[in-house]
């Protein structure tokens, strides 16, 4: 039989290519929109978990530093530096460096820094050589943000901080009063003195008007611990600060009572602010911190400053707070009473008691220090059995002391008539009195031969 009909025409077939190009690039953005989905999970995270369980699909730069930002707004315990997951958001981390700009450098070391790790590893060189690259496109946020993890972090990377000391002073013009604070604080808490940003913040004449109190207490606690001492500067922030006294929590209170003090700078508007805030708010001290009391207490104390209402307050509250006291806090608190020459056997008796239970926690220091107080105050502490506990201590102790405190120690229990004949302490003693004997006698030798 034939077939008289047309000859069909055959369609050509469809080249490979095309359905496999396809593919690739429906793969390309669902892989595009998965990330988005995992960037939108981490910012929406309440807990670490949420966050660590997104690690093994985390691929681009945005993504990962939000990962470790988010981190350090949620709450994180030490466990999650022992999780494999945090280890390999790390790897990741290091692998994209080179992808970073400047705000996921900032935004992912802030979180870290949140978080208070402080381990090492080769993602430092790298964030330190892409911190170097990408320096100039460092805002000043990223600036302050940068150099406030590297110092909850201890992260001192000499050409790092260099490259963001550099910025900082290049670009002070635009810095808010938060970045000037943070930066301060950040290199006072490195204990690394940058000369020429403090000179930088002193030629940029801040308008401390705008500065917060926490900016204020921060930036007046990073000149002091820096050991620069620029007058008319804190002065001018004490005259904002008393202006805005009222809003000043206890820790920022202490903190610039303590930064005036190891300034040796009596700023009498400022420390009269703070007195008469103390009085204000009366039973609400009470819940205050150990730390903040005892700093305040140690600071007028330093400038010579008597003041009873405050210390009484102060004292009242101490003593309320007495078992939360630390051994520092205890000696700081003993000896500011003494040196100002106010007596409150309530205080003694309540630090008697905490610091023969806890004689063993004291540095050689803190000894020292209550030895000083009880003695002004010839005050034994004989119901809590202080003096005995302060010798079998020393005796224990003797070789750890330095000669200052070992004479304060001395001293106190010579007064006290409990120091035994020919103990170990004495003989330290000699051997110090001995060893400078001998130093000076050198001393003088040179300077009968020479200038």
């Amino acid at each position: 039989m034939e077939w008289f009909g047309p000859v069909p025409v055959l369609a050509e077939p469809k080249k490979r290519e095309g359905p496999r190009l396809k593919s690739e690039e429906a793969e390309t953005e669902e892989a595009r929109n998965r990330q988005k989905e995992l960037q939108e999970i981490i910012v929406n995270a309440e807990n670490v978990e949420i966050i660590l369980s997104t690690v093994r699909e985390l691929e681009g730069a945005i993504v990962i530093s939000t990962a470790l930002h988010r981190l350090g707004k949620v709450s994180v315990g030490a466990h999650v530096f022992r999780d494999p997951r945090f280890h390999l958001l790390l790897d990741r981390f290091k692998s994209r460096l080179p992808f970073f700009g400047s705000r996921q450098i900032a935004n992912s070391l802030h979180g870290l820094g949140a978080i208070n790790y402080r381990g090492r590893g080769a993602w430092v060189d790298m964030v330190s050589i892409q911190t170097q690259r990408r320096i100039h496109e460092f805002e000043p946020q990223h600036v302050s943000n940068t150099l406030w993890a590297c110092a909850r972090m201890q992260l001192q990377e000499p050409l790092m901080l260099r490259a963001l000391t550099c910025r900082a002073i290049e670009d002070i013009q635009r810095f808010c009063p938060l970045d000037i604070s943070i930066c301060t604080w950040a290199f006072a808490t490195m204990k690394h003195r940058e000369p020429e940003w403090l000179r930088a913040v002193v030629r940029a004449r801040c308008e401390f008007a705008d500065f917060s109190p926490q900016n204020m207490s921060n930036f007046v606690w990073g000149l002091s611990t820096l050991g620069f001492r620029h007058d008319n500067m804190v002065l001018a922030v004490g005259r904002e600060a008393a202006r805005k006294i009222q809003d000043f929590i206890p820790q920022e209170l202490s903190n610039f009572s303590w930064a005036l003090a190891t300034m040796d700078l009596c700023d009498n508007l400022m420390l009269r602010a703070i007195a008469e805030e103390v009085d204000r708010r009366a039973e609400e001290v009470n819940t205050w911190d150990p730390q903040s009391l005892s700093n305040m207490m140690w600071a007028y104390a330093t400038l010579a400053l008597k003041d009873d209402p405050l210390f009484r307050r102060l004292l009242d509250a101490s003593i309320q707070r007495i078992e939360d006291h630390d051994t520092q806090n205890l000696a700081n608190t003993s000896w500011a009473t003494a040196m100002v020459g106010y007596r409150y056997s309530s205080w003694l008796d309540a630090a008697a008691k905490v610091a023969v239970r806890k004689i063993r926690d004291c540095q050689t220091l803190h000894l020292a220090q209550l030895a000083f107080a009880f003695a002004r105050f010839v005050n034994t502490g004989e119901k809590h059995g202080f003096l005995p506990a302060l010798l079998e201590e020393t005796l224990r102790r003797v070789e750890e002391f330095p000669p200052q405190s070992l004479f304060d120690v001395h001293d106190a229990l010579v007064f006290f008539k409990m120091m035994p004949s020919a103990s170990s302490v004495e003989r330290r003693l000699f051997c110090c009195f001995e060893e400078t004997a001998q130093k000076l006698e050198s001393f003088a030798r040179l300077g009968v031969k020479g200038r």
